[in-house]
């Protein structure tokens, strides 16, 4: 036999996977396969039953798919590639040419005694995307993972050392680790962060773009320049989802007058301690994973330390009493005159469901799928970012709760979408691709992230709004700021008219509401990399230009901190018998500590222009009467793609009770476009029972939990996986809490200091 054909196939492949690194537009015909082999895995992933779809790596899958369907030359082809790459894992899955009779039950489905079979079939309790939070996909019939509460989804030894002798200077860091695992998202990484004063985050690598999966000792390595204020420097490594990693040998070395020098780790080659139990000197804690030192294997020495997920408990029981029956099945159109069937339920006897795909076939599609995929799943290869879109898009295209509301063109959006994606260059170029995808939905909580994006961790440290169609500096969060003055009219931004600014960085903000969608656009233009600038031309009160750059010089984090920072505090008396309640920082037990004189107060107002310090409960203490609205919070419940069909809600609420003592001074809550989520469910309960006036402005319209998705290359998505309403049934998303005095700043009001929310809030509880 000839050598050189065993190794054809995989030549090929190889060749093919390369060409997929490169760039370019689709054509017309490319575009037409990518949209049906993406609509067809949608299909199958999520409600196509048999126990070779639930077994296999679906983001690995994607990314294999889509260089086969550009492979294909007509649409004979196409169908023939999409029948081999279906038909190993979904047996009674028809392709076929639009048009064309199919027979269903297809041949095999049926077994000729169907007594004592169990019918298994996909349900959807929004979708499950992880093991953990309130969204869960299962098959009847099948156990299925129940969430550990407040579970990780990684599992870390860490260590942490004093800063101070290492200053400024470079440094190396590194260990030996070794992995088994498998799957896109399951991996091991070393993780090196620096804290500097203030609490502040300085210099971090968790190797989120270059994960370890390797089953093989192998050393890693994390270099860079501890911070000049670094308080203190925490390292280790984590094993991130599922698998085992194993790791020993740990050094680090700072340069010290041109020299590596060795900063001793205690424990650092993890020799000390019993086999069995956790290594001294780690610290470690997380549900589902365990941390042993072993002598099964070493990279130097005769021990390491081995991290590993605890499987956790599983179950039966359906999600809910909804399922497809035996004989359901969709039929729909993928483009490219072609059609699918797809049968939504499966007998099931003892050894899987029926019928069973062929086991050399399914092997050897997992075996091309693991020979094709590059070395690491990065954006820099177009397959990965073409996976990506197929991934992401389904998501949406099935379970996103709000598409009768928004109006979206879902299917507009996919095409559109995997052209960008196809001539993105590098991984931040693919960040926006699916920041404008996520935008389509109009989702106060869409948002897109990339591990070790360092694009926009650091801002400009000023606050600006939009106030009478105009960008004004309503605050300098850094005192040693000079050149610029709270009530500022900034004219350009980086050469730019500050509306042409901000309406380029909407294009990319998911939100339901203006409002949402401006208060995130202006935080992303003061937003960069470290150190760099931002060029404003600005006129001051007395109509003089100027230009001037500011630096981006604090962390995104300690911003925020400084930023939910007001002169009055948490709470404070303005006059005799008028409170003032930050709700953004005081806690419920400040509150409780506050209600003797609350109770005989004459008016209070709740400054609610932020997020809510976990003090709902204080919304009892308005209550006349037993909260009565229990299905506000609303999980679809679905067994039938594109979000057809759907079979109810399960519904929840918060289920409030008054409680002693019951306030009755006049009560005012400012807020503004920036409440959101949580904050916007406490609104809820002002807004429907009329409890009290709401000064302001619109808030952001949207609420409900999140839910997230990862996806290969480091990125995650996150979005709302609810439907939430208002306690009368209408339509909240994209609508938000109304006040019912509106009121909002001025110009002339910033540059004399006023709050004029605040003042009408303290106007309206004074009368």
């Amino acid at each position: 036999m000839n050598r050189l054909c065993l190794f054809a196939p995989i030549l090929w492949t190889l060749c093919f996977s390369q060409q997929m690194l490169g760039q370019g537009d689709l054509n017309k015909q490319e575009l037409q396969h990518l949209v049906a082999f993406t609509k067809l895995y949608g299909y199958v992933r999520y409600f196509h039953p048999s126990d070779e779809a639930a077994k296999i790596n679906w983001d690995e899958f994607a990314i294999y798919g889509v260089t086969q369907v550009l492979a294909a030359k007509t649409p004979g082809e196409l169908k023939k590639r999409l029948v081999e790459l279906f038909s190993p894992i979904a047996p009674t899955v028809i392709v076929f040419q639009s048009g064309e009779r199919v027979a269903f039950p297809p041949q095999g489905m049926v077994p000729k005694d169907t007594a004592g079979l169990k019918v298994v079939a996909w349900q959807h309790l929004g979708v499950g995307l992880n093991d953990q939070g309130i969204y869960s996909s299962a098959r009847t019939n099948r156990l299925r993972t129940v969430p550990t509460p407040g579970a990780m989804a990684f599992g870390a030894i860490t260590q942490s050392l004093n800063a101070a002798p290492h200053k400024g200077r470079e440094f190396r860091f590194g260990a030996a680790v070794k992995a088994n695992v498998q799957g896109a998202g399951n991996q091991g990484q070393l993780w090196f962060r620096v804290d500097r004063e203030g609490n502040a985050m300085g210099f971090f690598d968790n190797m989120g773009d270059r994960p370890i999966t390797h089953n093989g000792w192998k050393r890693y390595a994390i270099s860079g320049r501890i911070d000049n204020d670094a308080r203190q420097i925490v390292f280790g490594c984590f094993l991130l989802g599922a698998g085992r990693v194993w790791v020993d040998d740990f050094r680090l070395e700072v340069k010290e007058d041109g020299k590596w020098v060795d900063v001793p780790i205690p424990n650092s080659s993890l020799e000390t301690g019993e086999t069995g139990k956790p290594p001294p000197n780690w610290f470690q804690r997380a549900p589902n994973y365990s941390f042993q030192v072993v002598a099964e294997t070493a990279s130097d020495g005769s021990k390491s330390v081995l991290i590993a997920r605890h499987p956790p408990e599983q179950i039966s029981t359906p999600l809910f009493k909804e399922s497809s029956p035996f004989g359901s099945y969709v039929q729909k159109g993928l483009g490219s005159d072609l059609s699918c069937l797809v049968p939504l339920a499966l007998y099931s006897d003892e050894q899987g469901t029926i019928p069973r795909a062929d086991p050399k076939r399914l092997q050897r599609l997992i075996t091309d799928i693991s020979a094709s995929l590059p070395k690491e799943l990065t954006a820099r290869n177009r397959a990965v970012r073409l996976g990506n879109v197929a991934i992401a898009w389904n998501v949406f295209q099935h379970f996103y709760p709000y598409f009768d509301v928004v109006k979206t063109d879902w299917q507009r959006v996919l095409p559109e979408v995997l052209q960008l994606a196809a001539v993105d260059r590098t991984p931040n170029d693919f960040l926006r691709t699916l920041q404008k995808l996520v935008a389509q939905l109009h989702d106060g909580h869409g948002g897109v992230g990339l591990v070790n994006d360092t694009t926009h961790s650091y801002t400009a440290p000023i606050e600006w709004s939009w106030i009478q169609n105009q960008l004004v500096v309503t605050k300098i969060v850094d005192p040693t700021l000079i050149g610029l003055r709270v009530g500022d009219i900034v004219e350009q931004v980086d050469g730019r008219s500050p509306r042409t600014a901000l309406e380029r960085e909407e294009q990319f903000i998911s939100g339901a509401t203006p409002q949402w969608k401006r208060v995130r656009s202006l935080s992303a233009l003061l937003s960069g990399a470290r150190g760099t600038k931002i060029a404003l031309k600005i006129k001051d009160a007395d109509n003089k230009e100027r230009s001037i750059q500011i630096p981006r010089t604090m962390d995104i984090m300690a911003y925020y901190q400084k930023k939910k920072a007001t002169p009055l505090g948490q709470a404070k008396e303005f006059a005799k018998g008028i409170y003032y309640l930050n709700l953004d920082q005081i806690s419920i037990a400040a509150i409780d500590s506050l209600m003797a004189r609350l109770v005989t107060a004459k008016g209070i107002v709740c400054d609610l222009r932020g997020y809510p310090n976990g003090n709902h409960m204080f919304i009892a203490h308005l209550l006349g009467h037993r909260d009565t609205s229990s299905s506000w919070m609303r999980i679809p419940r679905i067994i039938y793609p594109d979000r057809e069909n759907l079979v109810g809600y399960q519904n929840s609420g918060w289920f409030l009770q008054p409680q002693q003592p019951r306030l009755t001074a006049k009560i005012a809550f400012v807020v503004d476009g920036r409440l959101i989520s949580y904050a916007e469910s406490f609104m809820s309960f002002i807004e429907h029972y009329k409890l009290a006036e709401i000064v302001g402005e619109p808030t952001a319209g949207t609420n409900g939990n999140v839910n997230s998705l990862s996806l290969p290359g480091g990125y995650w998505i996150s979005w709302t996986g609810m439907r939430v309403v208002k306690h009368d049934g209408s339509v909240h998303h994209g609508v938000g809490i109304k006040p019912t005095v509106p009121a909002g700043r001025t110009i002339a009001g910033v540059r004399a200091g006023r709050d004029e929310l605040l003042e009408k809030a303290i106007e309206i509880v004074s009368r």
